[in-house]
């Protein structure tokens, strides 16, 4: 017994090495990455990442607030919406730690939208778009992470939505390659159960 789990130990240490040392990760993680695109829009629209314990934005959701911010004051679009309801167990929305975070970096509150009720890629899209159809928007700007922009913008466009896309770069959004190469797998089974199911669109 203690000698399978050794040579557990140092398989799994093996594959970080290899997985660290390598291409491997960036190379597997390729066919999700999508370029951004510089046109303006009529609202920046943020998926939500998640929260802290303490109703507090987690990383992820730190670094999409900053991008939407910079996005903003850039003058890319007028408007900012956050979409995000409660994880299971907390009491706060998503939506609302982003919008607060979004507030103390400078984006006016009368700039804010928040949607406060999905869990899913695919209910950020379709809970926002009644919102998003009543500020007149048709041209939306996705801020979101780098693997995650295929699945969003697909989400926004089977709705009949045109989308520019900025992303958190890949390098950003996690610690090491392994975390990268575990993220872009999960996405990549996400995605192809979105394909199956029509949820997403081609832009």
């Amino acid at each position: 017994m203690f000698v399978a789990y050794l040579l557990g130990i140092v398989s799994v240490l093996g594959f970080r090495a290899v997985v660290g040392k390598t291409a491997l990760a960036h190379l597997a993680v390729r066919p999700l990455v999508v370029a951004d695109t510089a046109g303006s829009a009529d609202v920046i629209v943020v998926p939500g990442a998640g929260v802290t314990d303490l109703c507090t934005p987690n990383q992820n959701s730190v670094r999409r607030v900053l991008l939407a911010a910079r996005l903003f004051r850039a003058g890319r679009a007028p408007v900012v919406l956050f979409a995000g309801g409660p994880p299971h167990g907390q009491s706060c929305s998503v939506a609302e730690v982003m919008a607060g975070l979004a507030r103390e970096v400078g984006v006016p509150a009368e700039r804010i939208q928040v949607e406060t009720s999905s869990l899913s890629t695919r209910q950020n899209a379709e809970f926002s778009a009644p919102m998003l159809r009543a500020l007149g928007a048709r041209r939306l700007l996705i801020a979101t992470d780098l693997l995650h922009m295929r699945r969003t913008t697909g989400a926004y466009a089977v709705l009949g939505f045109h989308t520019e896309r900025a992303s958190v770069p890949v390098e950003d959004g996690h610690r090491d390659d392994v975390e990268m190469l575990y993220w872009g797998l999960r996405e990549y089974v996400a995605l192809g159960y979105y394909r199956f199911r029509g949820w997403v669109g081609e832009q």
